[in-house]
């Protein structure tokens, strides 16, 4: 069983902390995956709610995207990850 290490990513202005089996590398680009779509989101509309449920989700989805094929590109997952963030806005 591969060793779990301890990792911190800022997503959002805030720190988040988990333990992975995967590399730093894996870890960044999923860390520059999600930063890349709250950005997108950003400029899309300023003032949007993100609940520190919809990051856990958020680094979920980016986790599962940087392991297929090394990733995919940004917009795919702002359309992954668009709906999610709409219904969860209309729910806080």
């Amino acid at each position: 069983m591969a060793e779990k290490n301890s990792y911190e990513i800022a997503v959002n202005q805030q720190v988040y902390r988990f333990t992975s089996t995967d590399s730093e590398a894996h870890i960044r680009r999923m860390e520059q995956q999600i930063n890349a779509v709250i950005e997108d989101l950003t400029r899309r509309g300023p003032g949007h709610k993100l609940s520190d449920y919809a990051i856990k989700v958020a680094i979920a989805l980016a986790d599962a995207a940087a392991r297929s094929n090394g990733g995919v590109q940004e917009q795919d997952l702002i359309e992954r990850f668009q709906p999610l963030l709409d219904e969860l806005d209309s729910v806080i």
